[in-house]
C-alpha cells in the first residue's frame, strides 16, 4: 500500500563518498533513523534538480524522501507500507 504524503521535512544528512546522504528525517514531530538507503535517482523539475531517495526507517515502511537543490528544502513524497 502507497500513502501520499507531499510534506516539507527536516532531515539530517552527510556527503559521504561525493554523495549527499540523509541519516535521519523529522515528519509529525517524530525523528526516524535511517537504516538503509535502498536507491536513489535525480530528476529536473524545469532548472530546478530534485535528489530522491528510498530508504528504511521504521518497521518495514520505505519513504521517499527528496531534496530540492534550488530552495535546499527536503520533502517526505509517500511511504510504502507492507500490507
Amino acid at each position: 500500500m502507497i500513502t501520499e504524503i507531499s510534506e516539507q521535512i527536516e532531515v539530517d544528512a552527510v556527503f559521504s563518498n561525493g554523495q549527499l546522504n540523509p541519516v535521519s528525517f523529522v515528519w509529525n514531530k517524530r525523528l526516524y533513523r535511517v537504516k538503509k538507503v535502498h536507491g536513489r535517482y535525480q530528476d529536473f523539475v524545469g532548472r530546478t534538480q530534485r535528489l530522491h531517495y528510498a530508504v528504511g526507517a521504521g518497521a518495514g515502511e520505505v519513504f521517499e524522501i527528496s531534496f530540492n537543490t534550488e530552495d535546499m528544502t527536503w520533502e517526505l513524497l509517500r511511504i510504502h507500507n507492507k500490507s
